[in-house]
């Protein structure tokens, strides 16, 4: 007799089954696109309208060097672009100066924005920035420091933006395992899972670390103002373009790659804050993902210790039945992971030599899943966050309360002025966009008419 117990457990295996099947046909047809997309090699739009990339930075990633080489190479040929600090003691700032006298034909600026008040410390960044600029710019682009892009990144990015029902194009990140360790491949394996997912049409979620916008249409759907008091840069202008019924546009070309090394701290951390998020700035996105990832949770490894019991019982037909609908499953997982490899292999070209990442990536799909599940449930619990050094509480509606500043990720004491406390408010007259030159000895002020006058 079929009990109420089997009857949910049926549904959740029918929800299972019926999400697995959609999102292999999706990854098929992702697949088609990335790869006509990716055939292309010059934007068909020929103008080129004046961009600010703007690229929020706080301490030394790995790989940021060439990470902030890779924005001063663009092939676009007019851009400038902002890195935008906390403070003039983060030990970016030398980095990114450095960098910079290498590529003086580029017109780039590192601004300090000092601490924020009432936002998340990126959001205030990029709302120092943005305030900064002038007419003249137009189109806004930003950027994460811990991606790098590809030479012709930005000429793809800006190509549609400007017609008619475009708000924003964007690209995603795609994570390249730093080591072996099992946190570093379960991050690579869910991160790249999503990125699998992007493909044709205006419906995606905008990502900070990849996106553009046109300067009339940022002001347009208010979304400076919708930043003050938020911290998350990328959802809340998600929102703001939807409720105008402007599409969102990704791009393959638009992706950023990011080597990553996680510990299991770290890695819980990271994906509860981005579901955190989530939860209270997409709350259907995050509960649309939590109702899937339940069902084929409950649909796998309750149908394994179903298909157990039944045979223990002697029901050779549910026993039959419950590892047929395991297999299947799995089956499908593994499909999509192979064809997510063949989209990987032509944004990371090392992806071949990279055995242990893809067998796991392969067929650890059932693990991977226990993780995001455990993760989901945590972004349940509790409305803090700790990111970048900083806690944060996010309450409804996505409003954000600072509360301190963890003391293991401030900078040595002797490198910062009373003025720069961790937890100081900045003064009135710190709040006009300061901009750090480079050391005297480099020709670092001269514009950039004029260095390209001299090298001529």
């Amino acid at each position: 007799m079929i009990t109420i117990c089997n009857y949910v457990f049926i549904a959740f295996t029918v929800a299972a089954w019926l999400y697995s099947a959609s999102f292999l046909i999706l990854a098929l047809e992702n697949r088609r696109f990335w790869k006509c997309t990716l055939r292309t090699k010059v934007p068909a739009g020929q103008n080129h309208p004046r961009v600010c990339v703007m690229v929020p930075c706080k301490g030394i990633e790995p790989g940021m060097e060439q990470n902030v080489r890779s924005f001063l190479q663009q092939d676009h040929p007019n851009f400038q672009v902002l890195f935008i600090v906390e403070s003039g003691h983060d030990p970016a700032v030398k980095l990114i100066h450095q960098v910079m006298r290498e590529h003086w034909t580029t017109s780039a600026k590192v601004l300090v924005a000092h601490q924020a008040n009432n936002s998340g410390q990126k959001v205030h960044n990029l709302c120092f920035a943005v305030d900064s600029l002038t007419d003249d710019i137009d189109i806004y682009a930003f950027a994460d420091c811990d991606a790098a892009t590809g030479s012709n990144w930005l000429q793809w990015l800006v190509d549609c933006i400007g017609r008619e029902g475009v708000g924003a194009r964007t690209g995603y990140r795609w994570m390249k395992p730093g080591n072996r360790r099992l946190p570093t491949l379960l991050a690579c394996t869910a991160n790249n899972a999503i990125a699998a997912m992007m493909g044709r049409g205006g419906h995606h979620l905008i990502w900070g670390g990849s996106w553009a916008i046109h300067r009339s249409v940022f002001r347009s759907t208010g979304i400076r103002q919708a930043w003050d008091g938020s911290v998350s840069d990328d959802l809340v202008a998600t929102t703001a373009l939807k409720l105008s019924n402007l599409k969102i546009v990704f791009d393959p070309k638009c992706l950023s790659t990011t080597t990553v090394k996680y510990t299991w701290t770290s890695l819980f951390e990271f994906f509860r804050r981005q579901l955190l998020i989530a939860r209270r700035y997409a709350p259907t996105y995050w509960a649309t993902t939590l109702a899937t990832t339940i069902a084929g949770q409950v649909a796998f490894w309750g149908g394994i210790v179903a298909a157990v019991y039944a045979t223990a019982a002697g029901n050779q037909f549910w026993s039959n039945a419950f590892q047929i609908s395991v297999i299947g499953l799995y089956t499908a997982s593994v499909a999509r992971a192979a064809i997510r490899q063949s989209m990987g292999r032509r944004i990371d070209r090392g992806w071949k030599r990279k055995k242990t990442a893809r067998n796991f990536d392969l067929f650890a799909a059932p693990l991977t899943g226990l993780f995001m599940l455990s993760a989901l449930i945590a972004s349940c619990i509790g409305n803090t966050i700790r990111w970048r050094g900083y806690h944060y509480h996010i309450g409804q509606g996505g409003a954000v309360r600072l509360l301190g500043k963890s003391i293991g990720d401030t900078w040595p004491i002797a490198a910062i002025s009373s003025g720069d406390s961790p937890m100081s408010a900045p003064s009135p007259s710190d709040q006009t966009p300061t901009t750090l030159p480079f050391p005297k000895t480099s020709d670092a002020n001269v514009t950039t008419s004029q260095r390209r006058q001299d090298a001529a």
